[in-house]
């Protein structure tokens, strides 16, 4: 009914039925040819809907169903927005950020039907919950979520809007709009400081990107220290493990490559204490920018790269790739 393609934990959760065995009665569609099986790695079984079905299905509902199942949806991909983001910061990720990308039309239509009954609290728990697989698989458009969840908000006030006026930030940084990027950052921290809300980083960590991004160099590095301290205070060593390899990266693009170094090795330790892909690939792009090898920085990014894909993450996997190719390009100043 939602988005065509489900796995038997939503279905279950949705249907709740306790009379009913939803695994049998999937069964029966997929022996009737009435659903598809679609299994993938690191996503584990999920069931297809003809959409002549889906359409159907919608048909026979009549109002007071239909809102009894967008509710029983909204809520159960809210809480799955919760535990992916949990997961995402240890070993888990290999598996939940694949997931994530399979159900991301269900959490579209969640966060839609959210927004379309003024339901705030599941629109800002799915939106900034689901950042860091918005950030990672460059699902960019869950950043559009923030705008209209801070919209609906209105003048009032929310626990969780510093994080999506956050968010709003780095979408704006993301499309280019660097001064509507630093306004917003601002915007977001005043909103943590008057709810008095513990601060998540976003807000230095657009501020870091701008203006290193700029050529800003030291004020971006303050951004980015003020990051790393804000990630100590949390007790989070997935948030020290990129603020360590933001810091190293920043170091090394000015050519401080002792200190660039220093923050490489703990950006590696942290992502081999989180066991986090993301984190290990994080920390082996900040080697490679602070190696003054090349074979080792080659080796570093390739390693960074295997690392991110093996979970999805196309902006790490991006961001080590180019910098791989970058170094096996010739010298353009070499006259061979």
């Amino acid at each position: 009914v939602f988005s065509g393609q489900f796995d038997l934990e939503a279905a279950e959760a949705v249907c709740e039925a306790p009379e009913l065995d939803v695994l049998d009665v999937l069964t029966r569609l997929v022996e009737r040819s009435m659903l598809s099986v679609r299994r993938a790695g690191g996503v584990g079984t999920r069931y297809q809907l003809l959409e002549t079905l889906r359409e159907y299905g919608r048909s026979r509902l009549d109002d007071d169903e239909a809102v009894d199942l967008f509710v029983r949806h909204a809520k159960h991909y809210a809480d799955f927005a919760v535990t992916t983001d949990a997961g995402l910061r240890g070993p888990d990720e290999v598996r939940c950020l694949p997931r994530a990308e399979a159900a991301f039309s269900d959490l579209r239509a969640a966060q839609r039907y959210a927004l379309q009954v003024d339901d705030l609290d599941t629109a800002l728990t799915i939106v900034c919950s689901i950042r860091e697989v918005a950030l990672r698989a460059m699902r960019y458009e869950a950043l559009t979520w923030a705008d209209q969840a801070v919209a609906l908000c209105g003048s009032g006030h929310h626990p969780l809007l510093a994080v999506a006026k956050g968010l709003q930030a780095f979408g704006a940084w993301v499309r280019g709009e660097y001064d509507v990027a630093l306004d917003l950052a601002t915007a977001a921290g005043s909103e943590e400081r008057r709810a008095g809300t513990d601060p998540s980083g976003l807000v230095e960590r657009v501020q870091a990107n701008v203006l290193l991004g700029t050529g800003d160099i030291d004020a971006g590095i303050d951004a980015t220290r003020r990051q790393l301290e804000l990630a100590q205070e949390s007790g989070d060593p997935s948030r020290m493990a990129h603020a360590c390899y933001m810091l190293s990266v920043a170091h090394g693009s000015i050519g401080d490559f002792d200190t660039a170094v220093e923050f490489a090795t703990k950006a590696r330790d942290l992502g081999i204490e989180t066991g986090c892909p993301t984190d290990l690939a994080s920390g082996m792009v900040a080697i490679g920018f602070a190696s003054q090898d090349r074979d080792a920085a080659l080796a570093a990014f390739a390693e960074s790269d295997r690392l991110a894909r093996s979970v999805g993450n196309r902006w790490m996997s991006t961001f080590a790739r180019t910098e791989l190719h970058a170094l096996l390009l010739p010298d353009a100043t070499d006259p061979t």
